[in-house]
Order: structure tokens, then C-alpha cells, then sequence
């Protein structure tokens, strides 16, 4: 059985920054289990070609706190930046797990 010290749960946008932003902490980098066989399989499945990819939601506007923000992008550009941080932070996700449990 494997172990890991950080293990973060999905691999969507908010997976992918708490991943990110783990590293930049200076802690070791966490194992990302995700379910779907590519990251951010919401933003896949359900977003149309060219739809946009908001930072607010519901009129609700947040400053981000953390190493990571964006603007209003097409689906193709936010899933590429997506795809850019985690090549550049060499995130390790594992495609097609699933979490039942958390101990």
C-alpha cells in the first residue's frame, strides 16, 4: 500500500490550485486522485465550445487570496491554463480513482 503525507480529493480547478498552492507552501507535494480521466471533467462534459469560464459566480465577486487567480476566459483557455500549471508544478493526479472513504 502506497502512502502519502497530502492527498487532495478531484482534480478540478480547485483541486488543481490547492495543489499548487501546497507547493508553494513549501510542503510535500500532494497525490491528486480524481475520478475522471482528465482534470477538470465538469468544465469538460458540460461547457459548451467557446463558453466562457467565470471567476465570479452568481453576481458574486471574490478577491482571490492565493497564488492563483484568472479572468474571464473561453472554456479552451481556462482547461489549457489548467493544463499548463500542472505540467509546470508537475502535479501528480491519478486518473480514474476514486474516493469512498477519508480516515
Amino acid at each position: 500500500m502506497e502512502k502519502a503525507k497530502i492527498v487532495v480529493i478531484g482534480a478540478g480547478p480547485a483541486g488543481i490550485a490547492t495543489a499548487v498552492e501546497i507547493q508553494e507552501a513549501g510542503s510535500p507535494p500532494p497525490v491528486v486522485l480524481e475520478k475522471a480521466g482528465h482534470s477538470c471533467d465538469t468544465i469538460v462534459q458540460f461547457y459548451r465550445a467557446g463558453k466562457r469560464v467565470d471567476a465570479v459566480y452568481q453576481n458574486v465577486q471574490e478577491l482571490p487570496q492565493g497564488k492563483l487567480s484568472f479572468t474571464t476566459q473561453s472554456k479552451e483557455d481556462f482547461l489549457a491554463l489548467m493544463d499548463d500549471l500542472v505540467k509546470k508544478y508537475r502535479i501528480d493526479i491519478r486518473y480514474g480513482h476514486e474516493c469512498h472513504k477519508v480516515l
